[in-house]
């Protein structure tokens, strides 16, 4: 559980947004990821699908962050169900200090693997997703550069937030 007193965690809840970016890439429907955003217990302002047609995957989600009005990113992937209270966990879970919290995702295959990550938005100002192998790596590792020390961006971290043991909901 995260650090965030209830009476704060409201008025956190009050004076931010959130979008989320559904990234279909390789999958025929994003109709199950949508329908779990909209289950939501803290609602999002917006919700941005990059298609299939933007590719590889440095180039969808800097395409979907570029649209971004919000001062949050959830980042979902098209085959992703998320359980009706993961952004408000999430949300829960960020700091001032950090630029991203993840959180653990249930896979029928691999049990639990990290997978849903949400984002201040203005850190994606400062760095961008690149080509490269390690595309997430690359990008923490520019977030670092930026000024966001490692605790405000590695989830489980002091000061980045906790992984739920039980996941957020489910990969696949």
């Amino acid at each position: 559980m995260c650090r965030t007193g209830a009476k704060e965690f409201v008025f956190l809840l009050m004076k931010t947004t959130v979008s989320a970016i559904v990234l279909s890439n390789g999958e025929r429907s994003t109709d199950r990821a949508r329908e779990s955003l909209a289950r939501q217990t803290l609602p999002l302002d917006e919700v941005i699908e990059v298609g299939p047609e933007i590719r590889p995957f440095h180039r969808a989600i800097n395409f979907g962050f570029s649209r971004v009005s919000s001062d949050f990113v959830l980042q979902v992937d098209s085959d992703m169900v998320l359980d009706d209270d993961c952004l408000e966990r999430l949300r829960g879970c960020m700091t001032d200090r950090a630029a991203m919290v993840a959180g653990l995702l249930r896979d029928p295959l691999l049990t639990r693997i990290m997978g849903i990550k949400l984002v201040r938005a203005r850190c994606f100002r400062e760095t961008q997703y690149t080509d490269s192998i390690a595309t997430e790596t690359d990008f923490s590792s520019g977030l670092e550069r930026a000024g966001w020390p490692p605790s405000g961006f590695a989830a489980g971290r002091s000061g980045g937030g906790s992984l739920p043991a039980e996941g957020l909901g489910v990969d696949g």
